[in-house]
């Protein structure tokens, strides 16, 4: 298997820096383990922000904890990733422990992602205030549920629960604070709702419009992206995707949420604004790795322009539009040439993340058709548009563009050659069925060298 997920980088790149970073955090903050266990009944925290900071640290440690027994399933003593024969598994058990251990990881997952959103929000509200407020709305979120529950299903309505209730909501009364500001509160009809939690769907919107690039591709650019799909993994839901979950694709995820972890650590470091060893360790690390921006650029905001000729899915299209949404990511709307993939649906529109764009030089086209017809054919840009358009579409279809496209080079190379000797027996006379004539000669022998690229 590929180096980047054997065990020895998995706990040494990956998981160890994880430990390493949370020790030398809990250190600089004022509270203790002892204070950390004994002081959740309290109204009033004295240290909110690092009370909040110790007890998402603890479920940092609870992932790394995760991980390492997950490791020692997957791995030998030797570091060799263990894999079984599918055939041998006729009571699917083995099916069953991999699916076992994603599922986990999705679950645990999808907390980091919640922590991620808030992290990333307190940025803009690093104040003890905020933090306190925070608190003090989670407690009044736990008593409410209470008494709701009380009430329906035990027809109680407890006095006890009543009075940390309202104690609760004068504690917040006498918080002198910007309501505006706090991303965490509800919208109501009249502003925020002061005792109101705020949707995790919303906090994440509000994040979105913060991330960077290197942090959209390990939390995703929508909600259908990781936090529906850890759902998935939380909630029973009926078998409806054909997805194969096996060794490769569990260490995969584990590197997945040690990358998120990763950019929860460098979240914290900025809110406490920590130069520590580790912390800076992994600062330097991140930043010279810029793939993730490179590729979160091609998935989210790729260079493609109206009238270039893509892949979408699986079809021959063109790009006829462009969207970009309040987030600053595209979508595109394109044209299908040559044969739909469902009667009557002539365009459609995807996300980049499904478009790939064909390497065709235009320019380099139309210097050849203009010295063909000894005139500017850019004069007539519809009729220019429907000749590129059939030619590549008579490449697709019956020179091997097709299959080449899809990596069968032998049925590629097969059509190829049929295609060529059919051409080149061809007599044209009429110019402009001339024309179209070149084109096919010059798309068809560009089949080989074409190139998707995003």
């Amino acid at each position: 298997m590929k180096e980047a997920l054997s065990k020895k980088v998995l706990q040494e790149v990956f998981i160890g820096v994880i430990v390493r970073c949370v020790l030398e955090i809990k250190k600089s903050l004022n509270i203790d383990e002892n204070f950390f266990l004994n002081s959740t009944a309290l109204i009033d925290h004295p240290y909110p922000r690092d009370f909040f900071i110790y007890s998402l640290l603890d479920e940092l440690l609870k992932n790394f904890c995760s991980d390492e027994r997950m490791l020692d399933s997957l791995f030998d003593k030797d570091g060799n990733l263990l894999k079984e024969d599918d055939a041998k598994d006729e009571n699917n058990l083995k099916r069953a422990w991999l699916e076992s251990m994603n599922d986990e990881l999705n679950y645990r997952k999808r907390k980091l992602l919640e922590i991620f959103v808030d992290l990333i929000n307190f940025k803009n509200t690093n104040e003890e205030i905020f933090f306190n407020y925070y608190l003090l709305l989670r407690k009044l979120n736990f008593h409410n549920r209470m008494d709701i529950d009380n009430r329906e299903f035990y027809n109680c309505v407890n006095k006890n629960n009543l009075t940390s209730i309202n104690d609760l909501k004068n504690q917040i009364d006498n918080i002198l604070i910007d309501l505006s500001k706090c991303w965490f509160l509800k919208n109501g009809k009249n502003g925020k709702n002061k005792y109101s939690f705020n949707s995790f769907v919303e906090k994440f919107k509000i994040a979105l419009k913060q991330c960077t690039m290197d942090q959209f591709i390990v939390i995703g650019t929508s909600t259908n992206d990781l936090y529906s799909l850890t759902s998935r993994s939380i909630h029973f839901t009926p078998r409806f995707l054909n997805h194969k979950i096996d060794e490769d694709y569990v260490t995969a995820n584990i590197s997945h949420c040690a990358l998120l972890t990763h950019k929860i650590l460098l979240l914290i470091k900025d809110i406490l604004n920590l130069n520590t060893t580790h912390l800076t360790d992994l600062k330097k690390i991140t930043d010279l790795n810029k793939y993730p921006e490179r590729l979160a650029q091609s998935e989210i905001s790729p260079n493609f322009e109206v009238g270039d000729y893509v892949i979408a899915y699986n079809d021959l299209a063109r790009i006829t539009k462009v969207n970009i949404s309040k987030y600053g990511f595209k979508s595109f709307e394109i044209k299908y040439l040559g044969q739909q993939p469902l009667p009557g649906i002539d365009k459609d529109e995807y996300l980049a993340r499904y478009i790939k764009r064909l390497g065709i030089d235009k320019a380099s086209l139309i210097a050849k058709m203009n010295i063909i017809t000894g005139e500017d054919v850019t004069k007539d840009p519809e009729f220019l548009e429907k000749l590129l358009d059939k030619s590549l579409v008579h490449a697709w279809e019956n020179g091997g563009l097709k299959e080449h496209m899809y990596g069968n080079e032998s049925l590629a190379q097969i059509k190829l050659n049929k295609e060529q000797k059919i051409l080149q027996n061809q007599v044209v006379d009429v110019l402009r069925n001339r024309l179209i004539f070149v084109l096919k000669l010059i798309f068809i022998k560009q089949v080989k060298t074409l190139k998707l690229d995003k």
